[in-house]
């Protein structure tokens, strides 16, 4: 592969496409592969709910994906702004929440989460993206047990955004099964197909430049 160019993060302005991922048992694998997969170039912020028991574990996968990654990737801060070209982790035990920033931003704001319930929840991850970006959405969902993010991809195709669901192949095919089952599911891919998918969906509203869409596209896995 060939070598890539250092990691830069343009800043989002204006209401562009942002992705929102939500992912359970099996996820931090499948994750690298998707996040390595795409171009440092990759044009909006890209919002990641893995459930995790604490904050702990998402800071250490947050630092594991960032090495391994072209994209940067974090655990997202109270009253953070969002950025294109940057991965957020949602910590565990926090419920996430969007405003508007003064010069057209997004701004995430955190609060604690009942621990009782899954944590981060991406049902209410992926409402409140919905409800911020409408049809600019791309909700994914991988990996996971039971059937968290059947009712955030409720909400973002209600808002006329496009949704992606790992096919079978996923390690635990319990949250894809219950959002295709609910009709949900705009593509069922393998998780190999994922990133050119997001690359697609996204172009419309945000063009990755040629030369970083010919790099995606070679790519192998």
């Amino acid at each position: 592969m060939a070598k890539r160019p250092k990691k830069i993060r343009h800043k989002l302005t204006g209401m562009k496409k942002i992705v929102v991922i939500g992912s359970a048992t099996g996820g931090p694998q499948t994750l690298e592969s998707i996040l390595w997969a795409l171009p440092i170039h990759f044009p909006v912020p890209i919002i990641v709910v893995q459930h995790m028991p604490t904050r702990f574990f998402t800071q250490s996968l947050a630092e594991h994906l960032n090495r391994h990654c072209e994209l940067e990737v974090k655990v997202v801060e109270d009253h953070e702004m969002l950025h294109s070209g940057t991965v957020y982790l949602i910590p565990a035990g926090c419920r996430m929440t969007l405003s508007p920033g003064m010069t057209q931003d997004t701004v995430i704001h955190l609060s604690k989460e009942d621990y009782d319930i899954l944590s981060p929840s991406v049902d209410s991850a992926m409402e409140a993206v919905a409800h911020m970006y409408h049809g600019n959405t791309v909700g994914i969902i991988l990996t996971g047990m039971g059937d968290d993010g059947v009712k955030g991809m409720k909400t973002i195709k209600a808002n006329g955004g496009n949704t992606i669901v790992q096919d079978k192949s996923s390690l635990i095919f319990g949250m894809p099964k219950a959002v295709i089952e609910a009709g949900y599911a705009d593509k069922v891919l393998p998780a190999s197909e994922i990133a050119r998918a997001m690359i697609d969906d996204c172009r419309s509203k945000a063009e990755i430049p040629s030369s970083a869409k010919a790099e995606a596209g070679n790519i192998e896995h």
